[in-house]
């Protein structure tokens, strides 16, 4: 547990203490005002002692919420992509009553999380909620338990299996390649894109299409099919 939320965590009883030892007005006022000191005292302690206080970011507009409120109310990495333009591909801000984050699309910076990964373990409350859901394997395992998953199911990888699996990568970006080109159809009246395509890049003739969903569609039937001989028909679903 994070060091600046402890006093949260403390004050929240003995704050509900005095208001039931002493029910008057004036002592749920001095409740409220220990209270919300603490938490303001936890947010100053988080921005005094972070280790990496250097990076640049948004300022907060609360002290409670952090940005949180910003970024469930924007479309999805709309607020994210405005603060890499301004700030550079590494960034942190601050959420939930103070709590920092680090986030960055530079390759270096990701390339280092992905080679120290056990320096880079995911979050307990976090990691403990996935277990709840997925159980103690490969996607929330750390440590030395992970990597002994991971060489047991390394052979399943390897070139020998994925060649034989060569044609169903082919089969399915063909048909990938298919739907692409379908989009220019007239009688194609598919969403392509969950927004327009800016100003700039509007060229007449062309479409906007958000590729990132197409691809994850065609990801999702290659697992399938070579994992589990199961067509999800993640591609055929979206096709008119």
């Amino acid at each position: 547990m994070a060091p600046r939320i402890i006093p949260v965590l403390i004050a929240t009883p003995i704050a509900a203490g005095l208001v039931i030892a002493y029910p008057s007005f004036m002592h749920l006022l001095y409740a409220v005002a220990a209270l919300t000191a603490l938490v303001y005292g936890s947010v100053l302690h988080s921005e005094l002692t972070v280790p990496f206080g250097n990076l640049p970011g948004p300022k907060a507009p609360s002290a409670i919420w952090g940005v949180l409120k910003g970024i469930i109310a924007a479309p999805p990495n709309a607020l994210h992509e405005e603060w890499f333009a301004k700030y550079g591909p590494t960034i942190r801000y601050r959420v939930l009553l103070g709590d920092q984050r680090i986030c960055s699309v530079d390759p270096g910076f990701l390339q280092y999380i992905l080679q120290h990964s056990d320096d880079f373990i995911k979050p307990e409350h976090a990691n403990r909620a996935l277990q709840n859901l997925l159980g103690d394997g490969l996607l929330t395992a750390e440590g030395g338990v992970h990597r002994r998953q991971r060489r047991v199911i390394n052979p399943a990888f390897g070139p020998a299996a994925i060649r034989g699996m060569e044609s169903i990568f082919w089969d399915k970006t063909y048909e990938l390649q298919q739907k692409l080109l379908g989009f220019y159809d007239e009688d194609n009246r598919e969403e392509t894109s969950p927004t327009p395509p800016k100003p700039q890049d509007q060229v007449k003739g062309a479409i906007k299409i958000d590729v990132q969903k197409y691809l994850a569609q065609g990801t999702l039937d290659v697992i399938g099919v070579a994992g589990f001989n199961y067509d999800f028909g993640g591609e055929s679903q979206c096709c008119r």
